[in-house]
């Protein structure tokens, strides 16, 4: 993600970036799934002592975003999906519209 982008975001919010579990500099299993990626992101939400976050899904993000939220609704105040990535990334990742290929 664009480092001007999170300072700007910064500026007005407490922003936390982070790696998945096992992905980038962090350690542990990497996840196979949007579910897998979605409680890998609960753990680290739940290990920081947040109670409700708001969630912006960037690229991947932006598939496991709604998939957390849908499955841990008391965590999340709100969701945005901003530059996610075409379809078969992960397994059980959603397709997209008919109508996203006449768009790009």
């Amino acid at each position: 993600m664009d480092p001007e982008f999170l300072d700007y975001l910064a500026a007005d919010h407490d922003v936390i970036a982070f790696d998945n579990v096992g992905v980038g500099y962090t350690t542990g299993e990497p996840r196979d799934s949007l579910d897998g990626f979605a409680d890998g992101a609960v753990e680290i939400i739940e290990a920081l002592g947040l109670t409700q976050v708001d969630l912006l899904g960037w690229s991947l993000g932006g598939f496991v975003a709604p998939r957390l939220t849908a499955r841990h609704r008391e965590l999340v105040r709100q969701v945005i999906v901003a530059g996610s990535g075409p379809t078969g990334w992960v397994p059980g990742a959603p397709p997209f519209s008919e109508q996203v290929p006449g768009i790009m």
